[in-house]
């Protein structure tokens, strides 16, 4: 069967929700399985610095995200850049796993509150660069309707926009009808195309 993980690393914040609706968006697709895991923190975690539904997520190691066909990775932005944690765990991945042929796609929150702002495109940028390096196959969200309405609406996959994740302030709770369409249609979209893979691989 077609595997589907999404990954991502989060304490507090937008961040999770939105991974959780991409899961929803993915599992919309029949015949995949559909995994969530959390990236640990550097260190010895600190149970009270987590939200408690983030820390109960299971952690991955690098070398487990070779068993799955398709690949959506989400990281907060830090000055413009994929956070710290999950660099380490790109790195990992890099030396312990084989990911040539399997889907990638990525998805970030932000503080800017408009086309452009908060680093977004820089961490897609970022997070493409390593899976064409990894030999992977990136995957965006399709064109549709809410693309061309939605504010942080991009191609590259999803954006939220938050506060500042580090202090907890994760702003609105819940995604709106938007986001939550533009999320099940990447999460859809990464499934479709690992599904095709998987079984032109079978036969």
């Amino acid at each position: 069967m077609t595997k589907v993980y999404v990954v991502f690393f989060s304490k507090k914040g937008r961040l999770f929700p939105l991974a959780k609706a991409i899961v929803e968006g993915a599992k919309q697709v029949e015949g995949v399985d559909v995994e969530l895991f959390r990236i640990a923190d550097h260190g010895e975690e600190d149970a009270s610095t987590f939200d408690p539904e983030i820390f109960k997520t299971p952690i991955i190691e690098p070398s487990k995200l070779a068993e799955a066909d398709g690949v959506i990775l989400g990281s907060p932005a830090r000055q413009g850049h994929i956070s710290s944690q999950v660099t380490a765990f790109l790195d990992g991945v890099a030396k312990n796993g084989d990911l040539a042929g399997r889907v990638g796609s990525a998805f970030t929150t932000t503080g800017g509150k408009g086309r452009g702002y908060g680093g977004h495109e820089s961490i897609f940028t970022s997070f493409h660069a390593t899976f064409l390096q990894l030999g992977m196959i990136v995957a965006g969200i399709p064109p549709s309707e809410v693309m061309d309405k939605a504010a942080l609406a991009s191609p590259y996959g999803c954006v939220e926009r938050c506060g500042d994740e580090s202090s907890g302030d994760s702003s609105d709770a819940g995604l709106d009808e938007d986001e939550l369409k533009l999320a099940h249609d990447q999460g859809r979209h990464v499934s479709e195309i690992a599904k095709r893979i998987y079984n032109a691989k079978s036969n």
